[in-house]
């Protein structure tokens, strides 16, 4: 693990996730900090993950739910977990990044986005994993959360 983040506690990591808009003057709380998805409404699918950590947990326990009586068929669940773009640098499912595990012998799914958060499925161990951050608080220019991200995944799929 990082040394850097050896005695971090829950509790000195959280800090409020609103700050004032430059582009409306006014205080964002609540809605998203991606200009592009404001400017459509707020509602964008380049935007990654807006929401609370319990509807998340919703979210990912309908994916992973294998009886098909979720909101997402199992088709296009199955579908979406599928590489894409096979030959090419990454691979990409429909909305996910896909990573090959071999120190938990599994396949991951997830999504990042771009003011921190990010989501993970495990589809074969049944597990997810939710990070939800401000990562553009209190400047754009912050780029801690790589490392963040890569101490949570050391973590939890025991891999650099």
């Amino acid at each position: 693990m990082n040394e850097k983040l050896k005695n971090v506690t829950i509790k000195n990591l959280l800090t409020h996730t609103s700050g004032l808009s430059e582009d409306k003057n006014i205080f964002k709380k609540g809605i998203v900090h991606d200009e592009n998805a404001d400017v459509l409404g707020g509602v964008a699918g380049h935007a990654g993950v807006f929401s609370t950590a319990s509807d998340l947990a919703k979210f990912c326990r309908n994916i992973l739910d294998k009886s098909g009586s979720g909101l997402i068929s199992r088709n296009l669940i199955e579908e979406s977990f599928k590489n894409q773009t096979a030959g090419m640098n990454e691979a990409r499912g429909l909305g996910w990044q896909i990573i090959e595990y071999d120190s938990i012998k599994s396949t991951v799914v997830g999504h990042l986005g771009f003011t921190g958060t990010s989501i993970w499925i495990d589809p074969k161990r049944g597990t997810y994993v939710i990070l939800l951050t401000n990562r553009v608080h209190p400047s754009r220019e912050n780029t801690n959360i790589q490392e963040i991200r890569k101490t949570v995944r050391q973590i939890v799929y025991k891999k650099n």
